[in-house]
């Protein structure tokens, strides 16, 4: 969320805490812009990487609550 934030406002793209968030983000949204066709300018990889990361977190706790 702090990725899509800091792209609709001017940051600092050269800076310590963009650079963090960038190098930790990108690994996952490059998966699914992989899977993805290309729309021009709106990047549509983090709306579905947040929806895979809910349904694996959903997974993940149901699975432990049956435990």
């Amino acid at each position: 969320m702090v990725r899509i934030l800091m792209s609709w406002i001017q940051t600092n793209s050269h800076g310590q805490f963009y650079r963090t968030i960038y190098e930790i983000t990108e690994p996952v949204l490059r998966i699914f812009r992989s899977i993805l066709p290309r729309t021009g300018m709106i990047d549509f990889s983090p709306i579905l990487a947040f929806f895979a990361l809910d349904f694996l977190q959903i997974g993940i706790v149901s699975l432990f609550a049956d435990l």
